[in-house]
């Protein structure tokens, strides 16, 4: 029975339609269609999920000339102006034709060239596919026709193609397929979108293989540099070591001399005698804190530091930093002032002044910023205080000198870093300044000890109107008695 209408014949007659025969032809296709699907789906989920570009070229071409039905495919990539064979696949189809041609795959090189013959460097430049009954038109200028000719007869070729593989509308290479049938019929389409999704696949590879390239070299220069900062660490803490001892034996046999020496009358007055004095004492002082310094910042960044956290009374080490540090004041003509003594201390501290830390460390931090302090006065006071906040304590170190500049402050506390030496005016009677001479390590020591005792160094300054350096630790109850 014919449904459905009519069609016309090749003579314009009307020919009656037979449905059920079309039907069956469109389930037929409509099947193969799905097929194809379902094998599209495999292998583009397999090549895109492969990292290795050697894995993901000899899966891919393995996998579509064993569900397609093909005898064989070769893949090219292109490399500067040459199209090189990377890999083959057809099992032992494969195997015959390298046999036949008596060579490797890896000979096929082409350059490509606008006025060259062969037809995959066509294909390349004309981003299209080409068709060829004859495999030797894809090796042209590579290896003798008859040879690959007869190569293509005896594997049973009876008809090839070249198919681009282009991403990012960039040419990357091209895949020659070969089969025994007189036509890839509807297999073509299927072809060209898995061809697109070896492309994604080759640079996401070669993308991941460079990130591996690099990632690699980022690790040797870590470990360079890791290296070369333990030898830093190392030859501080050896040549602190190694000069701590005898610059305290020059202090420890110098206060021995020193005893023993009087000024000669005529030759040497008391006032010079005193200030040579002085100045040994001072050289060899700050030699020593400075040696301390390096030793504690050899220290911490080995992350080797020692803590002995308890309960500390914050107004005892004012106390303590007070007593210390008065005669170097003293002697430089600046008032140092504990405000808890004179009652005029602006937290207004009426109950614990216990914090968090290791006693000697908050003392040493607290000596040290007393220290900078008076190296930065020229004149005038500093003054030691306490602070209060949410769940804290500060040890603050006001000071009546030149000030920082609001640039320089993010960069306290680092390594090695110094602020600029030298400040020009900024108000009236405010001359040009040259700062004291500093390695920048001792607050560097400040702020890293702060940070392991749970707390902070906060800075505030202006120029020409001074700095306030605050240590802040966390509170504590005090220890009952």
């Amino acid at each position: 029975m014919f449904l459905f209408g009519r069609r016309k014949s090749s003579s314009n007659a009307v020919v009656p339609v037979d449905a059920a025969g079309e039907n069956t032809l469109l389930r037929s296709q409509l099947a193969r269609l799905n097929i194809q699907l379902e094998i599209i789906s495999e292998i583009n989920d397999k090549i895109l999920a492969t990292r290795s570009l050697e894995e993901v070229l000899q899966y891919s071409i393995d996998a579509i000339v064993d569900k397609f039905g093909l005898l064989g495919a070769v893949l090219l990539l292109k490399r500067g102006k040459d199209l090189t064979a990377k890999t083959i696949a057809g099992g032992a189809k494969a195997e015959l034709f390298t046999r036949t041609i008596g060579k490797p795959i890896s000979v096929l090189k082409i350059k490509i060239s606008p006025e060259s013959q062969n037809l995959v460097v066509q294909s390349v430049i004309s981003r299209k596919l080409i068709y060829n009954r004859d495999l030797s038109g894809y090796t042209k200028e590579v290896l003798p026709d008859f040879l690959v000719s007869q190569a293509g007869k005896v594997i049973g070729i009876n008809m090839n193609v070249s198919i681009p593989i282009v991403f990012d509308d960039e040419v990357i290479g091209a895949v020659v397929f070969a089969t025994s049938k007189d036509s890839f019929e509807d297999r073509i389409a299927a072809l060209q979108l898995l061809t697109k999704s070896i492309g994604i696949s080759i640079v996401n590879s070669q993308s991941f293989a460079e990130k591996e390239r690099l990632v690699g070299q980022l690790k040797l220069k870590v470990d360079e540099l890791e290296e070369i900062a333990r030898k830093e660490r190392d030859m501080l803490d050896i040549l602190a070591h190694e000069l701590r001892t005898p610059m305290s034996t020059i202090r420890n046999y110098y206060d021995v001399f020193a005893k023993g020496i009087q000024p000669v009358p005529g030759k040497m007055d008391q006032e010079r005698f005193d200030k040579y004095d002085n100045t040994i004492r001072d050289n060899i002082k700050r030699e020593i804190n400075l040696l301390e310094a390096i030793l504690t910042s050899a220290v911490m960044d080995s992350h080797k530091v020692n803590l002995r956290v308890e309960q500390v009374d914050l107004s005892k080490v004012l106390a303590v930093v007070t007593d210390n540090f008065k005669p170097e004041a003293e002697k430089k003509g600046l008032q140092l002032v504990n405000l808890q003594d004179i009652g005029a201390d602006p937290a207004g501290v009426a109950q614990s002044t216990h914090v968090q830390g290791d006693p000697e460390r908050i003392i040493q931090l607290v000596g040290n910023l007393v220290s900078n302090a008076i190296k930065y006065t020229q004149s005038g006071k500093i003054s030691l205080s306490l602070r209060t906040a949410d769940g804290v304590m500060g040890v603050s170190v006001e000071d009546s000198g030149e000030g920082i500049a609001p640039e320089d402050i993010p960069n306290l506390g680092k390594k090695f870093y110094r602020v600029n030496q030298h400040i020009a005016g900024v108000k009236e009677g405010f001359k040009n300044f040259a700062r004291p001479g500093g390695t920048g390590i001792g607050l560097y020591v400040a702020f890293e000890l702060a940070k392991l005792m749970g707390g902070r160094v906060q800075v505030e300054s202006e120029l020409g109107k001074g700095s306030v350096f605050t240590l802040w630790l966390p509170l504590t109850a005090p220890i009952a008695v």
